[in-house]
């Protein structure tokens, strides 16, 4: 008994997990036996993924399809960030789906599929952190350092690369704990394990605190550069019109900061808790309510992934706009049968939403002043 309540992990052990595998009939009365909480859970997990697939396909397709004439710098980091979470929305919700569905007693993956399926969650979730972060540092670069160095597309995808290899490094502790012993469910070590507990801690408090201070430091000296009255010598019109810009601007960084803090800090804090605690040896006792709040945290943690695509709808216009204006197209096309959607949208849908047809993608680093990337980015 004492070693299952160290046992219990916050990643993948539930509060019914057992250590003998499950027969078929084991699993079919489990299906039968399902509360309303598990329907929730297991509706909440698939709107997830239907809202992150459809969402995150729409920003990959604008920023990879629509741009690719003309794409930005912080353009071509809003269709990384979207392919990371359209992957993350399919693989996700369907593993944790999987664990509720079998009450973690079964695993049908392998020790490989182990090792791959469970570490991806928390693996993409750090490479999205990192590149809100690298989005974050560029737009403080073009606010408070507007005529300084530009950045090359080279530089963007080695910084993005350099993210995607200290993600998976991060979380190598966690790959190497996981295992399926005697052919059971897919679990780690005892969280009473030093070697295991301790990069927990560390790694955790690393992540979260690197991303808090770089978002609220930039953030900031961002706000700090806007407080200031010597702006570039504009017309007066267009002086308004750059500080607006550059508030909008301002307000969705907050809103990204926000938005990774109230999706991933809250589990990350509680695991934090609850690995720390058992440092010691004499941690969180394993109970029922311990679980039911960890799976909460999860669902919240697991919607990042879709979350998402609403930031990138508030921080650019044209694609919020590309959205409107798809979605006039459907129902005109509902409307009229016969209009297939490749057709021209009437005056009155472009007017609704303030598009035409001709789409032109306004020019960025290359001889535009660095300035015009705020345009362009929101």
């Amino acid at each position: 008994m004492e070693n299952q309540t160290r046992q219990f992990n916050l990643s993948t052990w539930p509060a019914n997990a057992t250590n003998t595998p499950a027969t078929s009939s084991e699993i079919l009365h489990t299906a039968s036996s399902y509360n309303a909480k598990t329907i929730l859970l297991v509706v909440a997990l698939c709107l997830i993924m239907l809202v992150g697939i459809l969402g995150n396909g729409s920003v990959c397709y604008f920023f990879g399809w629509k741009l690719r004439n003309g794409r930005s710098i912080p353009d071509r980091l809003f269709l990384y960030l979207g392919i990371v979470d359209l992957i993350s929305s399919v693989v996700n919700p369907a593993t944790f789906l999987y664990f509720e569905l079998t009450k973690y007693k079964k695993w049908d993956f392998g020790v490989i599929g182990c090792k791959v399926l469970v570490p991806f969650g928390p693996i993409s979730t750090l490479v999205s952190a990192c590149l809100i972060q690298i989005i974050t540092v560029d737009r403080f670069l073009v606010i408070v350092k507007p005529f300084g160095r530009t950045y090359s597309s080279s530089s963007i995808n080695a910084a993005v690369i350099l993210a995607i290899i200290f993600s998976i490094a991060s979380y190598v502790y966690y790959i190497l704990a996981l295992t399926v012993p005697s052919g059971t469910t897919c679990i780690v070590k005892d969280v009473a394990d030093k070697g295991y507990s301790i990069p927990v801690v560390i790694f955790l408090l690393l992540q979260d605190v690197t991303f808090v201070f770089i978002i609220g430091f930039t953030n900031t000296l961002i706000y700090l550069r806007m407080s200031r009255s010597d702006e570039l010598s504009l017309s007066e019109t267009g002086k308004q019109q750059s500080i607006k810009r550059k508030r909008k601007l301002l307000r969705m960084l907050k809103i990204m900061a926000a938005t990774f803090m109230l999706c991933i800090l809250p589990k990350d804090l509680f695991q934090l808790a609850y690995t720390f605690s058992w440092l010691d040896n004499d941690g969180i006792k394993y109970n029922y309510q311990l679980v039911q709040l960890n799976t909460a945290l999860k669902i919240l943690y697991t919607a990042n992934s879709c979350v998402n695509v609403f930031i990138y709808s508030k921080m650019h216009t044209r694609f919020r706009n590309s959205q409107r204006f798809f979605i006039a197209r459907c129902i005109q096309c509902f409307q009229q049968p016969g209009s297939p959607l490749r057709y021209a949208p009437s005056n009155s849908v472009e007017a609704a939403t303030g598009t035409t047809n001709s789409f032109k993608t306004p020019l960025d680093e290359s001889g535009v002043p660095r300035t015009s990337l705020l345009t362009s980015a929101v």
